[in-house]
């Protein structure tokens, strides 16, 4: 990775893309709108989850057009130029678990 992981208000966050590569998002399912500053990732599956930066919100779909709306009380940010999201979060709603080792300061997926 080019940009390092970090905690923050006791959160994991890490650069989108490897968040998403490690997830199984192909690249072009994960999408970036400038204008309005969301994030999209839509796994293999064909969920599809949508973070604004700044927002503590996530929308969520599933099989339906309507989205379930999930609180996550971080935001996804933008730290020197990368935008960086809550690990657990994004990773939860794709099936994995999300461990932080500060030793190593490594993030480890699970299934």
């Amino acid at each position: 990775m080019d940009a390092s992981p970090f905690i923050e208000k006791d959160r994991t966050y890490v650069p989108v893309r490897y968040l998403a590569q490690a997830l199984g998002v192909k690249d072009e399912n994960l999408l970036w709108d400038a204008e309005s500053k969301t994030i999209t990732l839509i796994n293999e599956q064909g969920v599809k989850l949508e973070l604004i930066i700044g927002n503590p919100e996530m929308n969520i779909y599933h099989d339906s057009p309507q989205p379930i709306l999930v609180y996550m009380g971080v935001e996804p940010i933008i730290k020197e130029g990368r935008t960086f999201l809550p690990a657990y979060f994004i990773a939860n709603q794709f099936g994995y678990g999300v461990r932080w080792d500060q030793a190593t300061q490594t993030v480890t997926l699970s299934k």
